[in-house]
């Protein structure tokens, strides 16, 4: 098998470019549910509740209720 050819460059460039838009979306999409689920819970912290130092022992964990 030969060199590429440059179309077949670009076309891997596009293809990869793609890929990682896909995967950005998706990363996104994730990030956004998750934080809603933490609003849900009550478990969500913003930045500035984070960086002010908000106790996060006040967010309680229910371990091992059934």
């Amino acid at each position: 098998m030969g060199k590429p050819t440059e179309e077949q460059r670009q076309e891997r460039v596009r293809a990869r470019a793609r890929r990682a838009a896909l995967q950005a979306e998706e990363d996104a999409r994730r990030q956004k549910e998750k934080r809603e689920q933490w609003k849900q819970d009550g478990t969500y912290l913003s930045r500035e509740e984070f960086e002010a130092g908000y106790p996060q022992g006040s967010i309680v964990l229910a371990i091992g209720e059934e």
